[in-house]
């Protein structure tokens, strides 16, 4: 529940000048809502477009192996069915990439960084339709701890309904 605080208007003047409230706030709910009218309102929110922004780094996450692989930054995605998500893909990396999702026919490339330092980047906007779990990865080998590993080069988009 959200609740609307409103000051109350006696003020004293104290030494120097200066004003300070002396009454409290005044807490003011706002009315109740129906569980429909709830129920609507979460579903509604659920389904706004989001934003993502998934960085391609080279050799910056620690496996157990205590050696740095490949990632992407945000491996486990989770969105919901028919929500509009646009990801922009920041790849740090010199090697092109990608985001594959077999499962939904989704392949999208991305070119490598120009040099060391430097970064390219690559939007696009998607709609998952259906609810479930899918699997993505990068379909461009670069070291077999990153590729054959959750959360480095593969991990999973979460579909909510």
């Amino acid at each position: 529940m959200r609740t609307t605080y409103r000051p109350a208007s006696r003020l004293t003047s104290i030494a120097a000048g200066l004003t300070v409230s002396l009454a409290s706030l005044v807490a003011v709910a706002p009315p109740v809502a129906s569980a429909q009218t709830r129920a609507t309102a979460s579903k509604a929110a659920a389904h706004r477009a989001i934003t993502i922004v998934e960085r391609i780094t080279p050799s910056s996450k620690l496996a157990p192996d205590d050696q740095k692989y490949d990632a992407f930054s945000q491996p486990f995605l989770t969105v919901y069915a028919g929500q509009r998500v646009t990801i922009t893909f920041e790849n740090y990396d010199t090697a092109q990439h990608s985001f594959t999702v077999p499962q939904l026919g989704i392949s999208e490339i991305f070119k490598g960084a120009v040099r060391d330092g430097a970064v390219a980047t690559k939007t696009v906007t998607l709609t998952f339709a259906h609810p479930g779990t899918y699997h993505w990865k990068c379909v461009f080998p670069c070291d077999g701890y990153s590729m054959t590993n959750q959360g480095y080069m593969t991990g999973t988009i979460t579909v909510l309904r």
